[in-house]
């Protein structure tokens, strides 16, 4: 290997997809005069990057990233930064609106200003990035072509001409070709009941648009096309004049009627049958998914969202139903509720919604949370079924709140998540995830800002939970909250946290995304339907980051996906009835999953209900504190354990003690765990987990050893890897998320390894890799290993007497400074003798 070339080599090899930026704040003049030389500035910067385009194509190197900073500096000198000049009072208006804005340092009279400032940065990494392609620095990967390619559904992956890919759009994404061919090519259309003209028919004009939308998609090759049903019905439409209550009770948050009114699902199959039908009949072959509800919430308990709306008589109906075929006599339920009723109807009027919380840990608690998500998951199951008779090819998908998933501390909203996603063709969520220099309203969670340079615990926790429950299934993000959220921005997003977030995403198993949010309209004019500030449309360096990412994720697709696991050794056990009872379950639940992640192996979700699939003999199951649990869920863990399989149990002496209606278990378990641990800090926990695993942990082909700035043992690297074994390689992706340098080496089954590859740039890499915070790699590691050779020097010998010949080759120099390194340190040191006979 030429020395010069190793040398560079060893430069790059850490380099991102997009050279560093640092979306710094813009301090300077906001006069007319300032504004037209940044214009000028960045139209002169955007000739240069065509002109490093044009080189670059004809040494037939991809121009694909640089072309998304290309879009993304004409849309904001061109069109967003001169309307946000021109109308100051608007967007002085959007800023006034929200609590957070006050955070941003430039302010509604700075934006414009701030916005082609950025937009030169772009440009300058752009070419910079281009040249080091030109002077073979880095050698990045083509991705592939969505604007010609068919993307076709296989298992969990979309696929394009045999590459999986994951397919991409912002929500409300202008039809412009430059901006499909840089952020997605994903497509979407909306429908509800507000396209009713009568119970029977439809209103034309709304058909005819959305015909006409979809055609227009359909000839730029948009794919996939997301149907959004949607449940909102405005104040005035003719539906709420015509029947008050199916709207004045029992509606909720995104669902504007009562799931129980029968006449919901009249107007609703209405509309399945003479728009969604006729609607799909133009797409032909194109793929779709159908997102039936967005963001459901039917909450009960007190406090809990629009509880306070009740419920309908409809439901109260179904309630007692529901508790006669439970209980079959009232003294049976009078006997578990210590209650006397003489009859069930009774118990409408008794327990109300909201239902408080003083009723959480007993029977009526349970019985409510539990009637309330099968009430729910009839309704999913209407949806998804009526929409598979009119669109037999249907992709059905529910969105959920990604702060409201399995780790919310209340599981009174209806939702099942493990009915749903084995109900629904693609199950999803729009989750959060959020950079440590966000500005911040509220938010769930906090104490990863003491550890993590972003938050990514709500992100794949919902990711693990659903590809162990459904592994087969695409995964879809419907609004994807990694670059901002309703109650978070970051103001001046670095491009190193839209990619590691991204990277952390497709890494568990993400399949498409929608991002939140494209809020402009095509004249740059602000689109009042969702917040505007401090979202991608005014942040050139993160809009240029998400459409570079996308890139780089398809363009190693294939690695990607198989980076998932197929098979997670390590599975916490998910309780539904403590997830009901008990509001701290779902907190210690996600420290324990956590704590897991840290270490590295692959870990996911079982439940009750998956449990007869478990391999006992090399899969544990990991009990987070499980105070309520039902006789027929103990039993099933029992005879795990009396299988042979292994558990690990947490807070043994607060665990099982309790039925799922909250009685106190008398009989004694003849469960044993094969060890116990308390619920402590996430950081130790992690290191009693590993101390404990280690008998039973599952060989990995590579192991990593991480350490900090003090080369002592450390946590916060996310990583995954599996065998390419066509290529007799091993694929490894590193994510370090925490908030200091970190140090990764890397070790085989035989050895320190020697054919290390960086898969981005290609560039070869020693197996000691330092990693800043947030930063990405994706490394291909060969089967061979590092020669060594014992040179300890003798004891009290004479000094080696060295002489150094200047017209020595690089080798033999190399190999005389390590001689005389070892002397003076006094110390065994191994060395590596492959690189140097190269030379």
């Amino acid at each position: 290997m030429n020395i010069k070339k190793l040398i560079l080599s060893m430069l790059f090899g850490a380099l991102v997809i997009s050279p560093s930026l640092y979306a710094g704040v813009y301090k300077g003049a906001t006069d007319d005069a300032t504004f037209l030389q940044l214009l000028e500035e960045a139209t002169t910067k955007s000739e240069l990057l065509a002109d490093k385009i044009s080189e670059a194509k004809a040494l037939g190197l991809t121009t694909d990233y640089a072309q998304v900073s290309q879009t993304t500096i004409r849309l904001f000198k061109d069109v967003f930064a001169p309307w946000d000049k021109k109308n100051p009072d608007k967007v002085r208006e959007m800023y006034d609106a929200k609590y957070f804005s006050q955070y941003d340092p430039v302010g509604a009279k700075g934006l414009p200003f701030d916005e082609l400032a950025d937009s030169i940065e772009v440009a300058d990494a752009a070419i910079t990035q281009l040249q080091e392609q030109i002077d073979g620095v880095v050698l990045l990967t083509p991705p592939p072509n969505f604007k010609t390619g068919k993307l076709r559904l296989k298992g969990p992956n979309y696929e394009l001409d045999g590459n999986a890919v994951i397919a991409g759009k912002f929500f409300w994404q202008p039809n412009e070709s430059d901006i499909l061919e840089a952020y997605g090519y994903g497509g979407e259309g909306y429908y509800s009941v507000q396209d009713l003209n009568t119970e029977t028919t439809l209103k034309s004009w709304r058909q005819n648009n959305l015909l006409t939308k979809l055609k227009e998609q359909n000839v730029n090759n948009r794919s996939p096309i997301q149907f959004f049903l949607g449940h909102i019905v405005p104040t005035t439409y003719w539906l709420r004049e015509s029947y008050p209550e199916a709207f004045t009770i029992g509606s909720r948050l995104f669902t504007d009627y009562d799931i129980d009114n029968p006449n919901v699902k009249f107007w609703l199959n209405t509309l399945f049958d003479k728009q969604l039908s006729v609607a799909v009949e133009q797409l032909g072959n194109t793929e779709r998914v159908h997102m039936i509800a967005n963001e459901p919430t039917f909450s009960i308990r007190e406090n809990g969202v629009d509880a306070d709306r009740g419920v309908s008589n409809y439901t109260l109906d179904k309630y007692v139903s529901w508790l006669e075929k439970k209980y079959q006599t009232i003294e049976h339920l009078n006997n578990i509720y210590s209650s006397d009723f003489n009859q069930f109807s009774d118990l409408k009027t008794t327990y109300t919604i909201p239902l408080s919380l003083s009723y959480q840990g007993g029977p009526v608690w349970y019985d409510w949370n539990r009637f309330n998500m099968d009430r729910v998951n009839e309704w999913f199951t209407y949806l998804h079924n009526a929409v598979h008779k009119s669109d037999p090819n249907a992709k059905t998908h529910i969105k959920i709140m990604g702060e409201r998933s399995i780790h919310t501390s209340y599981h009174d909203e209806g939702l099942d998540f493990e009915f749903i996603a084995k109900l629904v063709d693609m199950p999803g969520a729009d989750n959060q995830s959020s950079s440590l220099a966000a500005d911040w309203d509220v938010r769930h969670e906090m104490s990863w800002q003491q550890r993590y340079s972003l938050e990514w615990r709500a992100q794949t926790m919902m990711l693990d939970f659903n590809k162990s429950i459904a592994p087969e299934k695409h995964f879809y993000d419907s609004e994807w909250h990694g670059l901002s959220g309703a109650r978070w921005r970051d103001f001046h997003m670095s491009p190193e946290y839209v990619r590691s977030t991204l990277w952390i995403a497709a890494t568990h198993g993400l399949g498409s995304l929608t991002s939140w949010v494209w809020n402009r309209k095509e004249d740059g004019s602000i689109d009042p339907r969702a917040d505007f500030i401090g979202t991608s449309v005014t942040q050139p360096i993160q809009l240029d980051a998400y459409g570079r990412t996308l890139k780089e994720l398809n363009a190693h697709g294939n690695k990607i996906s198989s980076l998932v696991p197929v098979k997670r050794n390590y599975l916490i056990y998910y309780n539904k009835d403590s997830a009901i009872q008990d509001p701290e379950y779902t907190d210690k639940m996600s420290d324990i999953y956590e704590a897991l992640k840290l270490l590295n192996i692959p870990t996911g979700f079982t439940t009750p209900a998956e449990l007869a699939k478990v391999d006992f003999q090399n899969q544990v199951i990991v009990i987070p504190p499980t105070m309520y649990i039902s006789d027929q869920d103990l039993t099933g863990l029992e005879a795990f354990v009396d299988s042979g399989g292994n558990t690990i149990l947490f807070n043994k002496s607060t665990s099982f003690v309790k039925t799922e209606l909250g009685k106190t278990r008398n009989s004694t378990s003849s469960f044993t765990a094969m060890s116990t641990l308390e619920v402590t800090d996430v950081l130790l926990m992690a290191k009693q987990l590993e101390e404990t695993l280690l008998d039973v942990t599952a060989e990995q082909a590579i192991t990593l050893e991480i350490s900090d700035e003090n080369r002592e043992k450390s946590y916060g690297i996310l990583s995954a890897q599996y065998d390419d074994e066509n290529a007799n390689k091993t694929i490894v992706s590193l994510v370090n998320v925490s908030q200091e340098n970190i140090t990764v080496k890397l070790k085989s089954k035989l050895g320190i390894p020697s054919d290390i590859t960086d898969v981005i740039t290609q560039n070869k890499l020693s197996a000691e890799i330092t990693m800043k915070p947030m930063d990405v790699r994706l490394i291909s590691i060969g089967r061979s290993v590092e020669e060594s050779i014992d040179i300890t020097p003798e004891v009290n010998p004479e000094p080696p007497q060295i002489e150094i010949d200047e017209t020595s080759s690089g080798g033999s120099l190399f190999f005389e400074l390590f001689i005389l390194i070892s002397f003076i340190i006094k110390r065994k040191i191994t060395i590596t003798l492959k690189a140097i006979y190269e030379h």
